[in-house]
């Protein structure tokens, strides 16, 4: 790949068992977790590896769920927060940004398509 920006990639969970991140530069790829990939022990130690050699972490489309106890140590791993504006209701907008703030996440608003969203 060329300098410049990383990728933002999904990865399935069968790839992320697989390694097939560790195929690509930590450099050239931001690995997002897809929100229909329920979080699991599993995917905490495979995502926690993936940090400990240098990849970059995105929650997409993420919903917190407190009832999920590996929902905060994905957390505690993510570098950014992607969150659908049109298919997140305002609460859990307003509770991922005051999560994001306290944990140093950046956030992504998905989906501002008009002028009022983006107001």
């Amino acid at each position: 790949m060329s300098a410049g920006k990383p990728c933002f990639i999904n990865f399935t969970e069968n790839l992320l068992e697989l390694g097939v991140p560790a195929y690509f530069q930590p450099r050239d790829i931001v690995i997002e977790l897809l929100e229909t990939i329920k979080p699991s022990k599993k995917i905490v130690h495979i995502y926690r590896e993936l940090k400990t050699m240098g990849y970059k972490i995105a929650l997409d489309d993420f919903t917190f769920r407190k009832e999920n106890a590996y929902a905060k140590e994905l957390l505690l791993l993510a570098d950014i927060i992607k969150i659908d504006f049109r298919n997140t209701i305002k609460e859990m907008r307003m509770e991922l940004e005051t999560l994001g703030k306290s944990l140093d996440i950046m956030m992504v608003a998905e989906k501002i398509e008009t002028m009022q969203e983006y107001k």
